[in-house]
């Protein structure tokens, strides 16, 4: 049985396969799942009957079934694997038999969990970006891919006491009092950062590559720009409402800030004052 960001959830193996190691730090001893991934292991895969395509990404096709949804999950066009979600509490994953001993398979499994979309429920958010912890809570980085976020991270992780939770994507959950807490989450990618930690959520930092290093408080202004980097489902009208809804309260309850930087590991520094400096103003107004 495995917790994350509260969630708990068992998995159902074929008999002789293992865990994948990401998943081994989110472990959970105790409580009641709530819901239960039932993988079964096959010649080939095949769409079940009256299932409706609704929806395409270059990796993903989606298809309405009954009352929830299938995933098909692609590489170059073809399918390696499937996600049921039979209801909220049974989701049924079916991969090739043959996919027992890949060497990706480690890396493929937690992706198939369709987390964000039970997390969701939860009122968490799922957001492409790297995490650091600090003293005062985390700082998410987010970019387009290539954007910087590991860099920034590192020069972090290097210069200021921080070390990063997770390299890829993160957990925002809303706190019951206003604000929000970040999860780890057990896929990062190629990054090897992967815990399962959650701190108080300090600041979004939104970034940008220029010649000199310069940040700006947005909240609201980065709306756009920050709901672009969210794991979105936009076949499912339900989702994107309450993401929608999830997300401007974080812009409203969280600092936003842009940051256009160089890849210098002076730029963690001059970030870190520029923080320490709003934090401090908006304290001293409260």
């Amino acid at each position: 049985m495995y917790r994350i960001a509260g969630y708990t959830f068992d998995i159902e193996h074929l008999e002789g396969s293992q865990s994948p190691e990401r998943l081994v730090p989110f472990f959970a001893g105790d409580g009641a799942p709530e819901a239960v991934y039932r993988f079964a292991y096959r010649e080939t895969l095949s769409l079940p009957p009256g299932a409706e395509l609704v929806g395409a990404l270059s990796d993903l096709a989606v298809f309405r079934l009954g009352e929830g949804h299938l995933f098909v999950f692609l590489s170059e066009g073809v399918p390696y694997a499937m996600t049921r979600e039979c209801s909220p509490e049974e989701y049924r994953i079916t991969l090739p038999l043959d996919s027992l001993q890949a060497q990706l398979h480690p890396y493929v499994i937690p992706n198939l969990l369709m987390l964000e979309r039970p997390l969701l429920r939860r009122d968490c958010l799922v957001l492409h970006s790297s995490c650091v912890a600090t003293e005062r809570g985390s700082i998410l980085f987010t970019a387009p891919s290539g954007g910087g976020k590991t860099t920034q991270s590192e020069f972090w992780r290097d210069s200021c006491g921080a070390h990063i939770v997770n390299g890829d994507k993160n957990a925002l959950g809303r706190k019951p009092g206003g604000g929000f807490v970040t999860y780890g989450l057990p896929f990062s990618g190629s990054s090897p950062d992967c815990l399962n930690e959650n701190h108080p959520l300090r600041a979004v930092v939104l970034l940008g590559k220029g010649p000199r290093d310069e940040i700006v408080r947005l909240n609201g202004r980065g709306f756009a720009q920050l709901f672009s980097q969210i794991v979105q489902h936009p076949w499912d009208a339900d989702y994107m409402e309450r993401a929608l809804g999830l997300a401007q309260a974080l812009c409203e309850e969280v600092p936003i800030y842009f940051y256009s930087c160089t890849k210098r590991p002076q730029a963690a520094l001059t970030l870190r004052d520029a923080l320490e400096r709003e934090e401090e103003r908006h304290g001293a107004d409260q």
